[in-house]
């Protein structure tokens, strides 16, 4: 069947690759015609743009043109042109222009030939315009003169902004948004009320808030009304939907900070919807103020009721007009009777037609004091009992995210501890856990040239190892280099996921810096030289891992130096990194 209109990220060009996407869409196709491929078109920004540096000959080179599912008649940027104009403009600009921090830019493809498209059928553009419109019948795509390309708007990150954008109606910010169909029964007219009614700003910092995109906003529109199963006509024209939709939007500010927006568009007099309707019949849950799938629910510590019980309490009904029901399942839940504090539970049903409601309950288990949040990142936040100043490990732990009701702090052996449950409870956390010291892990991959132990927090082997030449995901500091941490005198980096520590020696990007004391070919391990460059003395290799027998029909000790690269270790001052 024919592709969904993807909605471009209206992209500012980070530090990494950018794709603006014009996916052309079949959305004409009937049940009598045959399921069609649909076209897209391709423009990929590969660069590592930087405001103030980047010249437009630089993203101009970067440029690439390609197409899956038609044909690209004219395949080299000699058969068409490649322009990069600031936004809303036409005038290209210079290759020695450096691109702005603040500035918005739009690629121009002009004299782009396809071909291979279904005579009789209007496409639809996402994430730009062809020839100016955002929909285009075959004929006109299949232009021998070709056609125009104009993608949407992008930014250069500034990350030295500051700042974050939110969305506001009038001078409320709000983090979502409803607006009422009415006649806006166009993709255009539709847009054009989220815009006029809602403003997007950064309230502090010195960053700059994207002006809300016409083109990203009409993809954002015909990507909800598809995602609701509403046809939309060649003119961008639809019928009253029978259920209200939603429409996402994100924008971002000038420092790449985003905000996700979803605006509710409600369809009066619709008929009643065909989605499952959760009920209870027990007292002790309270139903959410204006909301028909929230209920809240108030628990005593180590109350025996779970997730499955609470399933349990609940039917769904097939649909608002049915006596028909469905079954209830367990969607996700991080309930914990045992610790003091406030936790979700989320129920789904799913009817005959494939529609899904998903409830959810408040659990709120005893007093929940001040409420605070999990972060443990890769750690385990594991609770201790305090008694005088022995601090003994529970086999009780906190889920990350979880909110726990918190009762003062404690101080024993210079560590702080949060008391947890109740004002006289003799059960805590580390208040490392729970105010906000421990940040959201960030993470990369590397190789691990080395076969290498897994080491816990303390040193001691966990009894894993990972195989050489294997790609781990492992925590990265602030500037995104490897985070090495030193443990008993000896230097290793972190896993991710809390999988535990690897020695740094042995993983790409760190390794053992030496020196040759000769000078040296580099082999492969059949004993053949990798290639003739000779290494000369005082050359800083990097080394992985240890020394061992390497090189075949080479009776004496290597060191690896690369996926299967090695320096003979009579040439090299050798002293391993701790």
């Amino acid at each position: 069947s024919a592709a969904a209109a993807a909605l471009l990220a209206v992209a500012p060009v980070a530090a990494s690759a950018v794709n603006v996407n014009a996916d052309v869409t079949v959305n004409n196709v009937t049940a009598t015609q045959p399921a069609q491929t649909a076209g897209t078109v391709t423009v990929n920004l590969s660069l590592n743009a930087t405001a103030g540096k980047t010249t437009v000959a630089e993203v101009k080179k970067s440029i690439k043109v390609s197409i899956e599912g038609a044909n690209l008649a004219n395949t080299t940027k000699d058969n068409y042109t490649l322009q990069i104009v600031k936004a809303g403009t036409t005038e290209a600009l210079g290759d020695d222009a450096k691109l702005e921090a603040n500035q918005a830019y739009q690629i121009l493809v002009n004299g782009l030939k396809l071909s291979g498209l279904t005579t009789g059928n209007t496409y639809s553009i996402a994430g730009g315009t062809v020839s100016g419109k955002t929909t285009q019948t075959a004929e006109e795509l299949n232009s021998e003169s070709g056609v125009n390309f104009t993608s949407d708007s992008f930014f250069v990150f500034d990350k030295s902004l500051t700042g974050s954008p939110v969305v506001t109606e009038g001078n409320h910010i709000v983090s979502s948004g409803k607006i009422e169909l009415g006649n806006n029964k166009s993709v255009s007219a539709l847009a054009t009320a989220i815009k006029n009614q809602y403003n997007v700003t950064v309230p502090t910092g010195n960053a700059t808030a994207e002006v809300w995109s016409d083109s990203a906003l009409e993809n954002s529109v015909r990507a909800g009304l598809k995602a609701a199963n509403v046809t939309v006509d060649k003119d961008g024209n639809f019928n009253t939907p029978a259920t209200s939709f939603t429409v996402k939007v994100t924008t971002y500010a000038s420092n790449g900070k985003s905000v996700d927006f979803p605006v509710t568009v409600e369809v009066k007099n619709a008929p009643a919807e065909n989605v499952p309707v959760f009920s209870t019949t027990k007292t002790d849950y309270k139903p959410v103020e204006n909301s028909k799938t929230a209920w809240n629910l108030k628990l005593d510590p180590n109350s025996p009721v779970n997730a499955d019980s609470i399933k349990k309490d609940f039917t769904a009904k097939i649909n608002s007009t049915s006596d028909l029901t469905t079954d209830v399942k367990v969607e996700s839940s991080n309930l914990n009777t045992a610790v003091v504090g406030k936790y979700t539970v989320v129920l789904s049903a799913t009817n005959p037609s494939g529609k899904t409601t998903k409830a959810t309950i408040n659990v709120t288990v005893g007093d929940p004091g001040e409420t605070k949040t999990v972060q443990a990142g890769s750690e385990t936040a594991k609770v201790v009992t305090i008694d005088g100043n022995k601090v003994t490990e529970t086999s009780n732990t906190l889920t990350n995210g979880s909110k726990v009701a918190t009762f003062g702090t404690v101080v024993v052996d210079g560590v702080s501890y949060t008391r947890l449950n109740n004002s006289n409870s003799n059960q805590y956390v580390e208040t490392k856990y729970v105010d906000g010291s421990i940040k959201e892990e960030t993470t990369k991959s590397a190789k691990v040239m080395y076969k290498s132990a897994v080491y816990d927090k303390d040193g001691k082997s966990t009894g894993k190892t990972i195989g050489g030449y294997t790609d781990k995901d492992f925590v990265t500091t602030s500037n995104g280099d490897l985070k090495v941490v030193e443990i008993n005198g000896g230097n290793f980096c972190q896993l991710a996921k809390g999988e535990g520590y690897v020695r740094a020696r042995n993983v790409k990007g760190k390794g053992s810096p030496m020196t040759l004391k000769h000078n040296a070919y580099v082999y492969k391990s059949n004993g053949k030289r990798a290639n003739k460059k000779l290494l000369k003395k005082g050359h800083t290799i990097t080394v992985y891992g240890g020394q061992y027998k390497a090189i075949k029909k080479y009776k004496g000790k290597a060191v690896r130096i690369g996926v299967n690269r090695y320096v003979k270790l009579a040439n090299v001052n050798y002293k391993l990194y701790k």
